[in-house]
């Protein structure tokens, strides 16, 4: 994907956009960075150089307030691989995690309505998570050949 893209998506989600002067820690990732943004000021998207999660559509209204998932991935890798299901992906995660905090990212995913609770469910009845290789179809379970596009296997 393109950066036009990637900013096409972030503007259909309708984020609150934001000029912002980004505290600059000198390459040290524990330095403190405040909370209190002091420099920063809602601009709109085609003058903005950062994006919050919190969603224009609704009010803000403190803890209702919705907002959408923004993660900054810093430590092993991520792809995002199409499923066989158009619009739907399949997140893959370098990152090793405990049986037990794997279980409880999938709750919380479920009751955010993220994933589906059928794929939380079997995951833990299994003891661990299965999904289809590319290519793989859920009807057929044979393999179908996907024509290659800019999102397959977009690594992050």
């Amino acid at each position: 994907m393109s950066i036009a893209e990637d900013k096409a998506f972030i503007e259909r989600l309708h984020l609150a956009t934001w000029k912002v002067d980004f505290v600059n820690s000198g390459g040290d990732s524990s330095a403190p960075i405040s909370a209190d943004f002091e420099d920063r000021e809602r601009v709109p998207f085609d003058e903005a150089n950062a994006y919050s999660s919190v969603s224009t559509w609704t009010k803000h209204a403190g803890d209702k307030t919705e907002h959408r998932v923004l993660l900054d991935l810093d430590s092993g890798s991520a792809r995002l691989i199409p499923s066989s299901t158009p619009g739907h992906f399949h997140l893959v995660l370098s990152n090793p995690v405990t049986w037990v905090d794997y279980l409880e990212l999938l709750r919380l995913l479920v009751r955010m309505g993220i994933i589906e609770p059928g794929f939380a469910e079997l995951t833990e009845a299994r003891g661990q998570a299965f999904l289809r290789m590319p290519g793989e179809r859920k009807e057929s379970g044979r393999l179908v050949e996907f024509e290659e596009s800019p999102e397959q296997g977009r690594l992050f």
